[in-house]
């Protein structure tokens, strides 16, 4: 099975995982104009949660009903390019093979309300947004909006979480 890459991977995959039980309220997401470029300062008032949140995070297999029944991992590294903060996604089948090598990234921005837009690399004007919970070394994120200026094959999937445990 090939790797799950593109702007609506995360978004996409989620799907596999839990439903969400819970009411997210969704703020406008970024535009262009506020872009996702904004550079990482010890002002900013997101800078220590983006240092938390820096790091490999793993949800290990998940079993699935989705996708002919097959299991579904998730591997996302937050990071910096040039003081910007970014996020490495990879979704693939673990049965298949360990995790392939790239994945998806782009820039992400913390947003009010413990929301955060993730957009790609080749089209920062482009997000996704998710809510996040951040507890030690536990991250829960939850899909809750495609932008609505997003490609046709990244729009999709259901309100969804997944679980991540912090690796490194």
């Amino acid at each position: 099975m090939k790797p799950f890459v593109g702007l609506g991977a995360l978004a996409l995959l989620v799907v596999a995982c839990s439903p969400a039980t819970s009411s997210v309220s969704t703020s406008p997401l970024p535009t262009a104009s506020s872009s996702l470029a904004a550079t990482a300062s010890p002002s900013d008032p997101y800078f220590a949660i983006e240092q938390s949140l820096t790091g490999e995070w793993d949800t290990g297999p998940v079993d699935t009903t989705e996708f002919g029944g097959t299991q579904v991992e998730f591997h996302l590294t937050f990071y910096y390019e040039a003081s910007v903060p970014f996020v490495l996604m990879n979704g693939w089948d673990p049965s298949q093979g360990p995790m392939p090598e790239g994945g998806d990234h782009g820039p992400y921005q913390l947003l009010p309300n413990n929301q955060m837009a993730i957009g790609n690399f080749d089209h920062p004007e482009i997000s996704t947004l998710y809510s996040y919970e951040l507890d030690g070394d536990e991250l829960t994120i939850t899909w809750v909006a495609n932008d609505p200026d997003a490609p046709p094959e990244d729009v999709g999937g259901p309100f969804s979480v997944i679980h991540l445990v912090r690796v490194s």
